[in-house]
């Protein structure tokens, strides 16, 4: 009977005592890893910031790839779900995007464990152009038993972080032909513009018109040009080929009365989604539907009708240098 006694009092002993250092023990744990990637921030960005992609680099979803439910949103908001024998079940939720800089996200089990910890990404453009992108979490340790196996969660975390960064740098530096997409102001301003319309064959010389009849209209009447032409996008047929559109030309003032066929416009200021295109006119397609797909996965609105800026002439400029500014209005 004394040994049972003693044995007990042996036990609560330990007890007690695993139950005061548990309590003076770290209630919280932290990983945070890094890599860099040789691929401009806005691309590396985008291979993070949506759930669709960031599950195919995920240093997770390869241990039962049956469990995941797919991703439902875009931007902030955008969850990802999964259930599984293996990995359990649970949520990933974007909860804040701080464009090209960093990103927030909530990580929720609810089986076989109840858990949430906080992930945070961010981004540095290296002075090499290329990127540094740093993952880390921050969560809870349940009292008594999780604290003691804090270094165990970190060193498993921090091991799956260096499996996912290195993942994550090869899809990246695999993708070529990159569109870089921005959301910035546009300054609006006061404009002579002529309108017209017509079949992609025809577009050349109606432009070849439009051009020199809204610089001598300008010239003639003593104003100046005060930034790049535009083109509104009026409506395009792609079943019929065809273009209506309206060439604006900005000036300094536009109380000038005009003649003949030229309207004034004036334009306010609008938040636009901005990719600057590099070639031939004939090529801008591709880059149209990919600031269609940013806008769309961004959680924004299209303002507007598209526009273009030309930086720069076709009278003077080989096709393949040809500069344009791609515009949508957004709110």
């Amino acid at each position: 009977m004394k040994i049972l006694k003693v044995v007990l009092l042996i036990i609560v002993a330990i007890v007690i005592l695993f139950l005061v250092v548990a309590a003076f023990m770290p209630s919280s744990y932290h990983v945070e890893r890094s890599i860099d990637i040789n691929q401009p921030v806005e691309l590396v960005f985008e291979q993070v910031a949506d759930l669709n992609n960031f599950e195919q680099w995920s240093p997770w979803n390869d241990s039962e790839p049956s469990a995941y439910l797919g991703v439902e949103g875009n931007g902030v908001g955008q969850v990802s779900r999964w259930d599984g024998d293996t990995v359990g079940k649970g949520t990933l939720t974007v909860t804040g995007i701080n464009e090209y800089e960093s990103l927030t996200q909530t990580l929720k089990f609810e089986e076989p464990h109840e858990g949430e910890a906080e992930i945070t990404f961010t981004f540095v453009k290296n002075d090499d152009g290329t990127t540094k992108v740093t993952w880390s979490t921050v969560g809870k340790l349940s009292y008594p038993v999780q604290k003691f196996f804090k270094p165990m969660i970190e060193t498993e975390l921090a091991q799956s972080f260096d499996e996912g960064l290195a993942k994550l740098k090869i899809r990246s530096e695999a993708i070529k032909d990159f569109i870089r997409i921005e959301v910035t102001n546009f300054p609006g301003g006061k404009y002579y513009t002529i309108s017209d319309k017509g079949h992609v064959s025809e577009i050349e010389g109606k432009m070849n018109n439009i051009f020199p009849e809204l610089y001598e209209f300008i010239g003639r009447s003593g104003l100046k040009m005060s930034g790049l032409p535009l083109a509104i996008n009026n409506e395009w047929s792609t079943e019929l080929m065809t273009w209506d559109f309206t060439i604006c030309i900005p000036v300094n003032d536009n109380s000038v009365a005009p003649t003949g066929r030229i309207k004034v416009l004036e334009l306010a200021p609008m938040k636009v989604a901005k990719s600057v295109y590099v070639g031939p006119y004939d090529g801008t397609e591709k880059t149209y539907m990919a600031i269609e797909a940013y806008i769309k996965k961004r959680g924004l609105e299209i303002a507007g009708k598209s526009m273009e800026e030309y930086v720069n002439s076709p009278q003077d400029t080989p096709p393949n240098e040809l500069i344009t500014n791609i515009l949508y209005p957004v709110k």
